[in-house]
């Protein structure tokens, strides 16, 4: 299924408009014309028809535009998809009811997306994964644990609950540990490194808990500072799979340079749909404003190597479509009207994450 390009309806309208015009240049009428006045009301008519088609090919097209936009948008194949970025127990006061795990997970089960990663900024999510996952089939739902001050920061304790779990509960099996990801609690409640600027023996003892249960080590919400000392400390622990939680926040000299330590994109949804004081209506009722939005993160994907990138929604409290889903298919349409090939979709959407997850 190829996209409708965002030019047709502007190439249609203009050739009309540029007829419109030179239908009317130079026929102004006055009582002073020779124009009989069979004349007159000829050249009238004709004028008012042709408006008249002109207002109702405008609109006849753009109607067309649109709707077959939403079509191409309906018909876009999330199944097979790996989302590994998604708040999927949220309530949503702005943009729709709130949801639970459950409701997410049958969501996700209805489009066939394969798996998906429950992550939530309060602290963990693998037990409640673990109901999820049983409770609802035809998709895997996995926990994560994010460092943040609910858990304690960054603390081995949580790291190793999440992981493997106490052998007399059921627990553990996160696929994703995510630093810190609310943002006023970085170098505030929390902390990534110690009094002298080094990075902490706490954050050491989670990275190698990570390496050693070959999960996915996320940066969250980190500002440069503190990334830029992680990856080195993460592969030297022998960490392989880092991934640069919302990597259009840093330009793209800073993207070349994580690069260089074998790590993993992952553009989301969510980095447009609050950020930068974007503007949400147009976001979710225009596409080719959010086609337009997306431009700039796909020449960063293609200047650090389309095959080091992944896409998630970041489904949750901020973005208006009622399920990750529905976020999924505007977002992959987007990229393919920016040139984004098919099979590049399947390397973000299905063959990274899934490597990442290991599922």
């Amino acid at each position: 299924m190829k996209p409708v390009k965002s030019e047709r309806y502007f190439i249609l309208w203009g050739e009309k408009n540029s007829l419109s015009k030179k239908i009317t240049k130079g026929n102004s009428i006055n009582s002073n014309s020779d124009y009989t006045r069979r004349s007159f009301l000829e050249k009238i008519s004709s004028i008012m028809v042709l408006s008249t088609g002109l207002f109702n090919v405008k609109s006849k097209y753009k109607y067309k535009y649109k709707k077959t936009i939403e079509e191409d948008i309906a018909k876009i194949d999330v199944s097979g998809i790996v989302d590994i970025h998604v708040h999927g127990n949220t309530r949503r006061k702005n943009y729709g009811k709130d949801i639970t795990a459950y409701e997410t997970a049958r969501a996700m089960a209805k489009h066939g997306i394969k798996a998906w990663v429950d992550k939530e900024k309060r602290g963990y999510t693998w037990s409640t994964a673990e109901i999820v996952r049983r409770t609802v089939p035809g998709t895997l739902t996995f926990g994560s644990l994010v460092l943040d001050k609910t858990v304690g920061g960054i603390n081995p304790s949580a790291v190793i609950a999440a992981l493997s779990g106490d052998k007399r509960y059921a627990a553990g099996d996160s696929r994703v540990i995510w630093m810190p990801s609310s943002t006023n609690q970085i170098d505030r409640d929390v902390f990534i490194t110690d009094s002298d600027g080094n990075t902490s023996s706490e954050t050491k003892k989670v990275l190698k808990l990570i390496a050693e249960n070959n999960v996915v080590l996320a940066t969250g919400h980190l500002p440069y500072k503190h990334v830029i000392k992680l990856l080195p400390e993460a592969k030297k622990l022998g960490v392989k799979k880092i991934m640069i939680t919302h990597p259009d926040w840093f330009d793209i000299e800073d993207q070349k340079e994580f690069g260089k330590f074998g790590v993993y994109f992952n553009r989301c949804i969510g980095t447009w749909s609050w950020w930068k004081e974007n503007d949400f209506v147009r976001l979710k009722n225009e596409p080719s404003y959010f086609s337009a939005l997306v431009k700039p993160s796909i020449e960063n994907m293609k200047a650090v190597g389309i095959e080091r990138n992944l896409i998630s929604t970041d489904w949750g409290p901020h973005t208006f479509w009622d399920s990750p889903p529905l976020a999924m298919k505007p977002y992959i349409w987007a990229l393919l009207e920016n040139g984004i090939t098919e099979n590049e979709i399947d390397i973000l959407a299905r063959k990274n994450p899934a490597y990442l997850i290991n599922v």
